[in-house]
């Protein structure tokens, strides 16, 4: 049901996971007041007639975004992983909207740190966002970015408890808490635009490459 993969999906989510796709217009035409009720009349049509900010495609930065997002940030550490930015939880025109854009470390030596560092956009300054990081049963902490979108703080653990635990519950975000899942919402606007566009084949290799940009 169309309604029901766009249900609490946001405006911003919905205009970066659709705008890389083949035929992308047809798909945002078919967004109307019965598809998502929760959005306002402004937003269904910025979305419609791509007025709403959307961030470039990865290949128009790549060579833009080097600040220290794409490079290891450790060569020995305790945990370390990618995650995604909840898109429409951050101003626009700032950070890389691509699942995995932000890369982080915890390393423990005397005390016990964790780095992290998000893809920019060209010229962006992402200084003063607000970070967190969240192990549950352990901290909540939150901190902001620099000017090279990068971060590092002192963790309340000792570095017996970072080398004797489990990261894979540890959690950072980039701008306010918001509730709900923002990946499963990326892949709910996928499955909607491939639904619309299921109907010509030819357009599936296309289709394909516009996911690994997103």
């Amino acid at each position: 049901e169309p309604a029901a993969l766009l249900a609490g999906v946001s405006a911003q989510q919905v205009a970066a996971a659709v705008a890389p796709l083949p035929r992308a217009t047809e798909v945002l035409d078919e967004l109307t007041e019965d598809l998502v009720p929760h959005w306002s009349d402004q937003e269904i049509t910025a979305v419609r007639d791509g007025s709403l900010p959307v961030p470039p495609r990865r290949d128009d930065y790549a060579l833009a975004a080097g600040a220290g997002a794409d490079r290891p940030l450790s060569d020995e550490a305790v945990a370390q992983g990618r995650c995604s930015i909840d898109w429409a939880g951050v101003p626009p025109d700032l950070l890389d909207a691509a699942d995995g854009s932000i890369r982080w470390t915890v390393e423990a030596t005397g005390t016990v740190t964790v780095r992290a560092a998000v893809r920019l956009l060209p010229e962006a300054d992402p200084s003063g966002l607000t970070v967190w990081f969240d192990l549950p049963g352990e901290f909540n902490l939150t901190r902001t970015l620099d000017a090279a979108g990068q971060v590092e703080t002192e963790l309340p653990i000792t570095p017996a408890q970072a080398w004797g635990r489990s990261w894979s519950d540890f959690r950072i975000g980039i701008g306010p808490r918001r509730g709900g899942d923002h990946a499963a919402s990326r892949e709910r606007v996928r499955r909607f635009a491939r639904a619309r566009l299921s109907t010509d084949p030819e357009l599936l290799a296309e289709q394909a490459a516009a996911d690994e940009q997103w």
